[in-house]
């Protein structure tokens, strides 16, 4: 995959969002902690009939079972999904983001795919036990 020749600082500063080249810090985090367990998994996973307002919407995280098969899908929800941390964007892009959480949740519930969204405050208090739905604090549809 190409890399960003940008710090993720200037990238997310200089565009207001990520280049599809970077990584938030949680979610590296949470990509080494499944790695260091052993779980297959594939990153930025659409899924058929999840569609944003012009392209599919993407699970940050899917945890994937040995054929492949998807088993569960993590989110990290990062400052911009919270209202109060929106700086760097307009209400109608944080209304946006709102919306596109919602339709993965209603997905999710409705598909019975196992969703757990975690906080970006939790970043640095993140366990393997909160990424994984039998033992996590955060799956939404239980």
């Amino acid at each position: 995959m190409p890399r960003c020749s940008k710090s993720y600082r200037h990238c997310v500063a200089k565009n207001k969002k990520l280049c599809p080249y970077h990584r938030s810090p949680g979610e590296i985090k949470i990509a080494r902690m499944l790695n260091a367990n052993k779980l297959k998994y594939r990153i930025e996973q659409s899924l058929p009939y999840l569609e944003g307002d012009k392209a599919p919407l993407r699970f940050d995280f899917a945890v994937v079972n040995k054929d492949g098969q998807i088993r569960w899908v993590i989110e990290y929800d990062g400052h911009f999904h919270y209202e109060g941390h929106a700086a760097q964007q307009t209400k109608e892009q944080f209304e946006k983001q709102a919306r596109y959480d919602r339709r993965k949740d209603a997905f999710c519930q409705r598909t019975g795919l196992p969703l757990i969204r975690i906080p970006y405050w939790l970043e640095h208090q993140l366990t393997i036990d909160m990424l994984i739905p039998s033992t996590s604090d955060y799956v939404i549809n239980v």
